[in-house]
Parts: C-alpha cells; sequence; structure tokens
C-alpha cells in the first residue's frame, strides 16, 4: 500500500491520461489492498450507505465466497466489509440476505474453524437475525444452524480458554448469534401458526416461547457457563454474560437431566481443509485440562451454606470439562459479584460511584443471573431445595437481623428494599420467592414478613403476617419453633435485649400517646384512636 500511495502521490497535473490509468490499474489489481480501502471509507456511514447498495454487496458476496487458500485475506477483507457496513445501516442487513449473503455465512461457519473468521461470519449472523425473517426459518430447517452452532461453540470455547486471538470476540458475537435464535424462531414460528388459525398474535416475553429443534444447544451452552475462566474484580463479564443470555430462553423442567447432570463432553471435530481445524480437539482437551487447574479462583465469600461433603464434591471440577454443576456455579457468581459492588446498603452513594468508576451496570449485570437462578429453582424440585439449603439452612444464626448479615442471604434482604434498584429488587425478590417453594407463607416464615412485605405488596400477595404457630417454613424448621419473630425472622432472645416496662412505664407511655393524638384529633387531621376505642367499649381500664 504505501508504494502504491507513492505512486499515486507522485502524479502531477502533467501526467497523461495513460500514466493514471497505469496506477489506477496497479491499485485495482490488488484486491486485498483495495478492500482494505473500502472497509476503511466503511466505517463512516456516508461510506457504509454505497457498500450496502446491493451491487455492491455483490461483488463483496463474491470474493467473501472464494474459498482457495490464497484467497483467505481477501475473504476475510471482504467480510470485514459487510459487517462494517452492515452494523451502521440497517437497511443493508435485507439487501445481504436477499443475495444469499446468510447462506453464505452459515458455510463458511461450518467450514471454517478459525476464530477470525467465526468472528466475522457471526457478526454478520448477529445483524441479520436481529429480527425473524424467512432465512432464520430456512437457516434451522435447511442449513441445520443449530449443528454448526453446536460444533463452533465447543471449539470457540476451547481457542478463548487457549488465548487465541480474536476468539473471545468471536465467542461473544457467537454467542449472540444463538440468542437471536433461541428468541427469534419460536417467536416467528408461534405468529405464523397463529395468523393461520385466524388468532392475533400475542407479544410474549424472553423465555416464553420454545421449539424442541434447539434442544442440541443447551449442552454447548452449559458447557461455556460453566467452564469460561474467572474474572476478576467483576466475575459476570462478556462472554458469560451472552452465555446467560442464551440459557435464560431455554426452559428447564422439560431438560432436568441436562440441566442438572454433568454436561456430555464435546464432539470430536470433523476433518476439513481448514488448518486451524486439524488441532481443534487436541487444544481443546488441553485447554479444559488448564482450566481445570485454576477453576477454584473464582472467590467464594458467602457463609450461608454450610459444608458439607456433597456441597465439597460439587465444586471440583469434572475431568477435563470443568465444574458441572450449574446451579452452584450460578450460585456462587452472584455471591462474588454481590460481595464486590453491594456489600452493604444497595443505595449507598459509594456503590454508585464505583460503578460510575469501573463502568458495571448493576442491573443490567446482575439481572439476568438472577433470572437464570430462578428460572433453575422454579422448574426443578431438587435445585429449589438444594438452593434454599445454601441461602436459608436449617441451622441458620437468627441472632441478628438477617438484613445485616454479611453473606448472600443478607445482600439479597438488602436488595429487596432497595430504592435505587427497583428492578433488581423485584428480580430478587422472585427469586427469594421461587427459593421458599414459591409460597407467601414460607418466604415470610424464613426471613420476616418485614422483609418480605414489600415484595409481596408489589405482586398482591399481601397478607396478614403469620404466626408462630401457622408459618409455612416447617420444612426448614422455623415453623414449629416459637422463638422465631414473624416479623423480623430472628430469634425472640434478640429482641428481648432490654428489660420490660413496668406497669407505671406503661401508664406513662399510655397517658403521652393520648395526649398526642388528642393534639391531633383538636386539629382535624385524626381522631383519637384511643377515645374513639373507649366509646365503643373495646377498651376498659381497671
Amino acid at each position: 500500500m504505501p508504494s502504491l500511495l507513492a505512486t499515486y502521490s507522485a502524479l502531477s497535473a502533467a501526467a497523461t491520461r495513460a500514466q493514471v490509468a497505469a496506477v489506477l490499474r496497479s491499485i485495482a489489481n490488488d484486491r486485498a489492498l483495495g478492500l482494505l480501502a473500502v472497509k476503511t471509507l466503511g466505517r463512516h456511514p456516508e461510506g457504509s450507505a454505497v457498500i450496502v447498495i446491493p451491487k455492491n454487496l455483490e461483488v463483496l458476496h463474491g470474493l467473501a465466497a472464494e474459498t482457495s487458500a490464497d484467497k483467505t485475506d481477501v475473504t476475510k477483507e471482504a467480510l470485514r466489509c459487510v459487517a462494517n457496513a452492515l452494523l451502521l445501516k440497517e437497511s443493508g442487513r435485507n439487501a445481504w440476505l436477499s443475495i444469499k449473503g446468510g447462506e453464505l455465512c452459515a458455510s463458511v461457519m461450518l467450514r471454517e474453524s478459525e476464530s477470525e473468521y467465526t468472528f466475522l461470519v457471526s457478526r454478520i449472523l448477529f445483524l441479520v437475525t436481529l429480527k425473524g425473517s424467512p432465512f432464520m426459518r430456512k437457516a434451522v430447517e435447511e442449513l441445520d444452524i443449530i449443528h454448526t452452532l453446536c460444533l463452533r461453540l465447543d471449539c470457540t470455547l476451547a481457542a478463548y480458554i487457549a488465548g487465541q486471538t480474536l476468539s473471545k470476540e468471536a465467542l461473544i458475537d457467537l454467542l449472540k448469534v444463538a440468542f437471536n435464535f433461541l428468541l427469534q424462531y419460536p417467536r416467528m414460528v408461534d405468529e405464523e401458526s397463529d395468523r393461520a388459525n385466524g388468532k392475533t398474535p400475542e407479544t410474549k416475553v424472553m423465555g416464553d416461547l420454545w421449539d424442541d429443534k434447539f434442544e442440541s444447544l443447551l449442552s454447548p451452552l452449559l458447557r461455556v457457563f460453566n467452564n469460561i475462566p474467572p474474572t476478576s474484580p467483576n466475575p459476570v463479564m462478556p462472554p458469560l454474560t451472552h452465555a446467560i443470555h442464551a440459557l435464560i430462553n431455554i426452559p428447564v423442567s422439560n431438560y432436568a437431566s441436562k440441566w442438572f447432570s454433568p454436561p456430555s463432553p464435546p464432539p470430536e471435530p470433523a476433518l476439513s481443509t481448514s488448518p486451524v481445524r486439524l488441532s481443534t480437539s487436541e487444544q481443546f482437551h488441553k485447554a479444559f485440562s488448564r482450566l481445570s487447574m485454576s477453576k477454584n479462583s473464582l472467590p467464594r465469600r458467602s457463609s450461608s451454606r454450610p459444608p458439607s461433603s456433597t456441597a465439597s464434591a460439587s465444586t471440583s471440577p469434572s475431568s477435563g470439562t470443568g465444574s458441572s454443576d450449574t446451579l452452584r456455579h450460578a450460585y456462587d457468581l452472584l455471591d462474588a459479584f454481590t460481595a464486590e459492588y453491594v456489600p452493604a446498603d444497595p443505595d449507598d452513594v459509594s456503590v454508585r460511584q464505583k460503578c460510575a468508576a469501573t463502568d458495571v451496570q448493576i442491573e443490567d449485570t446482575a439481572i439476568p443471573l438472577v433470572v437464570l437462578i430462578t428460572r433453575l429453582v422454579g422448574g426443578d424440585e431438587s435445585a429449589m431445595k438444594r438452593m434454599r439449603s445454601w441461602l436459608l439452612p436449617e441451622d441458620l444464626v437468627r441472632s441478628s437481623p438477617l438484613e445485616k448479615r454479611e453473606d448472600l442471604l443478607g445482600r439479597c434482604i438488602r436488595l429487596m428494599g432497595s430504592v435505587y434498584y427497583p428492578r433488581l429488587k423485584d428480580s430478587i425478590g422472585e427469586m427469594m420467592f421461587q427459593v421458599c417453594d414459591a409460597d407467601a407463607n414460607t418466604l415470610t416464615a424464613q426471613i420476616g414478613y418485614g422483609n418480605a412485605a414489600g415484595y409481596l405488596f408489589n405482586q398482591g400477595m399481601l397478607a396478614p403476617p403469620p404466626t408462630n404457630s401457622t408459618s409455612g417454613a416447617g420444612a426448614s424448621g422455623t415453623g414449629s419453633n416459637p422463638e422465631i419473630n414473624p416479623i423480623t425472622g430472628t430469634t425472640q432472645s434478640f429482641q428481648s435485649s432490654e428489660p420490660e416496662m413496668t406497669d407505671e412505664e406503661k401508664e406513662r407511655e399510655a397517658e403521652r400517646l393520648f395526649v398526642l393524638f388528642d393534639r391531633l384529633e383538636r386539629t382535624g387531621m385524626v381522631a383519637n384512636p384511643i377515645r374513639k376505642a373507649i366509646q365503643e367499649g373495646k377498651l376498659q381500664f381497671p
């Protein structure tokens, strides 16, 4: 490029037409450098507007479709030009699909295992699948895109763990593509079915719809979720966040055996003409062996859950596949994240200052993880019992207010009363509700009516506070314990730390209240409830 630029710059106003044409031909003959120039121009909206013209996209399509080994640079540059243009110009996405660009990307994804190829075609597929389209249906039903995604997820995860260039970006965009298909395809099929039956399509949210064609995606997504190396200080970062988003779309109860069993090893990748593909299997096993040695680096700060042989076993990575306990891993991630960013009062100004300084959005980061845990415990009874044994063990020390605890339970209860994070507050409340078997009485008995009342009120389930004898928390032992205060969830002994008032002190307090209410009554603000009770015979003095 420097020599071509120098030759072009050397042209003077006196240069002949033949000289100018020769220089321009020399530039045109070097396609890789020409595409580099196109890519540079395409970084601006004005340049991308020219690139997404159908005839120009067709040229790039032809260059990207070349498969010979000596055309690798040309193919990649053409894909980069398309990816940049479609990012800036939404109108070009349908134009790309109209010239079978989606089919080309699916073909390249299946054929090439190199992370750079995966990143480029995943970025393009992500952009063209943000909305439902005929291509999306063809990709699932004819191009077997689900099988391709499964293969590429395992391959790219291994590359990411091994630290290969662009593997992180490739895994992020690959997970985004998986999310789009999991979200859009079932919704599109459901809407088409409603129209065919004369029904008005209903707007449904993420996780409401499902198609069994995507069952095979669960195992590789779980391998990604469980085996991405931990990060610090924020343990919930891309690409992990994108794996969580994808998993939320998959039902739990239908596939409990896959969700809660050790994940099967990834299939051996097929051979191809790609030189990287030949060593993929070896890279995969080496990468996971390396991960297994460092898997326990994720901090475990919580003291809610008592140590046990079962719990200890669940933290040990499976041979060659890393940790296989999805629920435990999700719990530990939430524990580590909340301990780092909301260790005390979530509404304290220091929390917002720290998040602003580190560019962390607490709700956007934590809510998907909380939703995933909620779906896990709500979809499987054994998962619910395990989660309750960690958060609310039978031998939980209740001598001090639960909301003052420094463990995950205390942080969750404090978040249930947060003012600055209302969406996370609701999500944590729903998680705690599911942990308590989706029973309001159990929830109030476990954490106290005062801590649960806000969530129950917002859900329209507000009821009188439970009594010690009618508590629904018998499964954890609190229901039959008369020492548990149903309002605070703490032991009664904590509440009686001060000596009880004498009769004289009680009488003085009653007189003081009567005087205060009498003053309020004179202002017309309220009626004196004590006077009213005496008049109605509900209150009598000896």
